[in-house]
C-alpha cells in the first residue's frame, strides 16, 4: 500500500515537472528565433557606434603609404584586393585609404578574423559606391553610405554593427567609377558567446538534473 502511494505521488510530482520542462524548451526556441532574425545596425555617428558595441576595438590609421596593388595589406591585418589592377586600392601619404569601384569591379576587404561591427571616418565617397556583407548570417546585405545619408559623401562616418559574424565585406559601384577616400579604419573581435544550441541543451541539461535531485528527496522522505 506504501508502495502504491509512493508510486502515485511521484506520477503527480512528474507531470507538472514535464509541463515545466516543455515550457521552457518553448522559451529557449522563442528567444533563438528572435536572435536569428534581429536586424543589423547602421550608425552615421562614430560616438554612438562605439557606445553600442561590446568588447574592444581596433583602429587603423592607415599611417604607412602603401602604392596602389591588385592585393595590399593594411597594418592591421585586413587584406583589401581589387578585382581589377586599373581601379585605385591604395594607402596615402596622408593617411587615408583611397579606392575605387565601377559596376564590374570590386574592392573586397578581408578581416584577420570575425567580427561583429566595422566603421570608418568618410573623407569623401561618390553617391553610386556600395558596400555589402553577410551582416545577419541570412545572406549578404547592401547599402549605399551616400544615399542613404546625404551628409556622409563628405566628411561623414559609416559604421555596422551585425548580429552574426562576418569576415568580408565587399565595396561596388553603380558607375563608370566611384571612388572613395576614408580614416580610421575600426573593427571589433566576435566574443566568444556559445552558440544558441549549446544554450539550449546546457539549460535543458541543468533543468533535468534539479528535477531528478528534487525527485530523489521527495521519494526518500516518502520512504521514510
Amino acid at each position: 500500500m506504501k508502495c502504491q502511494q509512493t508510486t502515485s505521488e511521484s506520477i503527480l510530482i512528474l507531470k507538472p515537472l514535464q509541463t515545466a520542462c516543455l515550457k521552457f524548451i518553448i522559451l529557449i526556441i522563442l528567444v533563438m528565433t528572435a536572435v536569428n532574425t534581429y536586424a543589423y545596425q547602421i550608425f552615421y555617428d562614430r560616438t554612438n557606434w562605439e557606445n553600442a558595441i561590446v568588447g574592444s576595438l581596433k583602429t587603423d590609421n592607415f599611417d604607412n603609404k602603401i602604392n596602389n596593388a591588385d592585393s595590399i595589406t593594411f597594418d592591421s591585418g585586413v587584406v583589401s584586393t581589387s578585382l581589377k589592377s586599373s581601379e585605385y586600392n591604395r594607402i596615402l601619404s596622408s593617411g587615408s585609404y583611397f579606392g575605387s569601384v565601377t559596376s564590374t569591379s570590386t574592392l573586397t576587404w578581408v578581416f584577420p578574423w570575425e567580427i561583429l561591427a566595422f566603421g570608418f571616418d568618410i573623407i569623401s565617397i561618390n553617391s553610386g559606391s556600395q558596400i555589402s556583407g553577410n551582416f545577419d548570417g541570412l545572406g549578404n546585405e547592401i547599402f549605399n553610405p551616400a544615399n542613404d545619408n546625404i551628409s556622409n559623401q563628405y566628411n561623414g562616418f559609416i559604421g555596422v554593427i551585425g548580429n552574426d559574424t562576418f569576415d568580408t565585406i565587399v565595396f561596388s559601384g553603380a558607375g563608370n567609377r566611384d571612388s572613395f577616400s576614408i580614416n580610421n579604419l575600426s573593427f571589433s573581435k566576435a566574443p566568444t558567446i556559445p552558440e544558441p544550441a549549446t544554450l539550449l541543451l546546457m539549460g535543458l541539461g541543468l533543468f533535468c538534473l534539479s528535477c531528478k535531485r528534487k525527485k530523489s528527496h521527495r521519494d526518500r522522505r516518502n520512504i521514510y
